[in-house]
């Protein structure tokens, strides 16, 4: 979280300081590129050093996964991954293919199917592969973009695949999922709730970790919203005009700032 935020504020510096630069846009993304490319080796040492110290748990996959942005040739991925711990790579590779139950159209109606990321990657085109859920507002703030770039490059060559993930709050886990999420520096007494497996109770276990609470939809459950709050805890408020005209991110990132 530190090496995110920590990255974010640089962009943000390096954005509003080519901002007030009267030149071309072509000359500012020119000028951005170069800077970001002088980051990197920073950024590269301190996502091996993350990989290094966490490389049996899912932040060391986290640095893998943020390295692959900072190196010039794959080649240099080889040490990193092999630093990773054999679980830790089993976790990578099953996540290289992965299948999804969902409702597909059919002449009578629709039909529900189970569906691989295989079934639509690797065919010879570039597929733009969207997560998202209802409940997260930036996600449906940001599916107009994804729609607009559908419409522009759709065809042979592109195509899109959005993804929900989690989208039924109340859904019901495996029953051995506490035991699935142990890893080095979580223990039983960190999944506590989850010997009950809901969506619901896996966001209640992610809260307990965290610093401050972001709500970021107008249909997140009521009862997990006053979780989050009797832990005294920031808790950021919905705000539907600020998702509306866009300055949500505004308050996102002064929240994010507090910490």
């Amino acid at each position: 979280d530190a090496l995110n935020r920590s990255f974010q504020m640089r962009l943000r510096d390096v954005q509003d300081s080519l901002m007030a630069i009267d030149n071309s846009m072509d000359e500012k993304r020119e000028a951005f590129s170069r800077i970001i490319e002088a980051e990197a080796p920073v950024f590269k040492e301190q996502l091996l050093d993350i990989l290094k110290k966490n490389r049996r748990n899912e932040a060391g996959l986290y640095a893998y996964c943020n390295l692959e942005n900072f190196v010039a040739d794959e080649s240099e991925l080889e040490e990193p991954y092999a630093m990773l711990s054999k679980s830790v790579r089993d976790s990578y590779e099953s996540f290289k293919d992965f299948t999804v139950r969902c409702m597909v159209p059919t002449e009578e109606g629709t039909e529900e199917q189970t569906l691989s990321l295989s079934d639509f990657v690797g065919k010879g085109k570039y597929v733009l592969v969207d997560f998202w859920a209802s409940w997260c507002g930036p996600c449906c703030a940001e599916i107009p973009n994804i729609a607009a770039v559908y419409d522009k490059y759709a065809g042979e060559d592109f195509d899109v695949l959005s993804i929900a993930v989690w989208d039924t709050p109340d859904e019901t886990f495996s029953e051995d999922f506490a035991r699935l999420v142990l890893m080095d520096g979580v223990g039983e007494s960190d999944v506590e709730l989850l010997k009950d497996p809901t969506g619901i109770n896996l966001a209640k276990t992610a809260a307990l970790q965290s610093d401050g609470i972001i709500v970021a939809g107008a249909s997140v459950d009521s009862g997990l919203v006053g979780f989050c709050k009797d832990l005294k805890i920031p808790v950021l408020d919905y705000d539907a005009k600020a998702m509306e005209d866009g300055s949500w991110i505004e308050g996102y990132n002064a929240f994010y700032d507090r910490f």
